[in-house]
C-alpha cells in the first residue's frame, strides 16, 4: 500500500491523554453523586433544628356561614362580605390574644388562662358587648366543667360538649403566636367571644339587607350595621370595609338657613273697645206684609 492511502494511527501519547481525561471525568461524576445525599442530609438536619412555623388565625368562613343560618336562615352572604367578616374576626382575635398574653406576663404566669382572656375581653370590648360576652364565656365554662366530669372515657370534641359553632383547636394557632403555652379554657373563651361578635354583626347586617329588600348581605350592609351600633363602631373604628361606601350624612353648614318669622309686638291703644250692638228685630219683607193684609 502507498503512504497516501494508509491511515494515520494515533500516537501512544494522545491515547494516554484521552484515557486520563476519561478517568478524571468518571471520578468527578462519582464524587458529585456521593456529595449530593450529604447536602440533603444537612438540609434535613437544619430544617429539624428550625422552630415550627406558627400561623395566624385560620379561615373561619365555614363557621361564619353556620352562624348566619342560625341568625337569619333565609339570608345569604356574598364572598366579599364573608372575607370582610373573616378579616374583622382575625383582627379581633389577634388583639384579644395579645392582650391576654400581656396580662399573663404581668401576673408572672407562663400559661394563658381563661381568666386572662376574660380580662382582655373586658378591656377591649365596651359596654353591653363586654357584659354579654363575659356572661357567655362563664356559661360555656360551666358547661365544659359539667361535661368533662360526666364524659370520662368518651372521646368527644370540646365544641360538641359545649354546643358551640366556632372551633377551639384551630384558634390555638392565633394564640400561640403571642404565647408559648395556652390553656384549653383560654381557647374556649376566645372562640365564644368571636362567635358572639359574629352573631351580632350578622344580625344587624341581615336586618339592613332586609330593609333594603335584598336577600344577600353585601359589604354595604356591613358598613350600615357597624355604624348603627355605637359599640361595634368603636370596636372596629380603625378598620375599613372595602366596597362599603359612605354613610348618608349632610353637614349642617351645607343646609339652607331656615327663615324665622318674627311676630309683631302687640301695642296697647287708648281707644275704648266698641260696644257690642244689640241684635235688632228684623223688619218683615214686602211679600210677608202683603200676605198679612190679605
Amino acid at each position: 500500500m502507498s503512504a497516501k492511502g494508509a491511515k494515520k494511527q494515533p500516537s501512544n501519547k494522545h491515547a494516554a491523554a484521552s484515557n486520563a481525561a476519561a478517568d478524571l471525568l468518571a471520578s468527578a461524576l462519582k464524587t458529585k453523586q456521593a456529595v449530593k445525599p450529604k447536602k440533603h442530609a444537612a438540609a434535613k438536619s437544619d430544617s429539624a433544628k428550625q422552630p415550627r412555623r406558627r400561623h395566624g388565625v385560620p379561615s373561619l368562613t365555614r363557621y361564619i356561614h353556620k352562624v348566619l343560618k342560625q341568625v337569619h336562615p333565609d339570608c345569604t352572604i356574598t364572598s366579599r362580605a364573608m372575607a370582610e367578616v373573616n378579616n374583622m374576626l382575625s383582627d379581633l382575635g389577634a388583639r384579644i390574644g395579645l392582650e391576654a398574653s400581656n396580662i399573663a406576663r404581668m401576673n408572672k404566669k407562663q400559661t394563658v388562662s381563661g381568666q386572662a382572656v376574660m380580662t382582655a375581653v373586658r378591656l377591649i370590648l365596651k359596654g353591653e358587648l363586654a357584659k354579654h360576652s363575659v356572661s357567655e364565656i362563664s356559661k360555656a365554662m360551666a358547661k365544659y366543667a359539667n361535661s368533662e366530669a360526666g364524659t370520662k372515657g368518651k372521646s368527644k370534641s370540646v365544641r360538641s360538649r359545649i354546643g358551640m359553632v366556632f372551633p377551639v383547636g384551630k384558634l390555638m394557632r392565633g394564640m400561640l403566636s403571642h404565647s408559648a403555652r395556652v390553656g384549653k379554657k383560654a381557647m374556649i373563651a376566645l372562640a365564644i367571644t368571636l362567635e358572639y361578635i359574629t352573631a351580632e354583626v350578622l344580625e344587624l347586617s341581615g336586618n339592613a339587607a332586609r330593609d333594603n329588600k335584598s336577600p344577600r348581605i353585601k359589604p354595604r350592609f356591613l358598613q350600615l350595621a357597624l355604624n348603627q351600633d355605637e359599640e361595634l363602631k368603636g370596636l372596629f373604628a380603625n378598620g375599613t370595609i372595602a366596597s362599603g361606601g359612605v354613610m348618608p350624612h349632610i353637614d349642617a353648614a351645607l343646609l339652607p338657613a331656615k327663615k324665622v318669622h318674627h311676630e309683631k309686638p302687640k301695642t296697647h291703644s287708648n281707644k275704648k273697645p266698641a260696644a257690642s250692638k244689640k241684635p235688632s228685630a228684623k223688619k218683615p219683607s214686602k211679600k210677608t206684609a202683603k200676605t198679612v193684609k190679605a
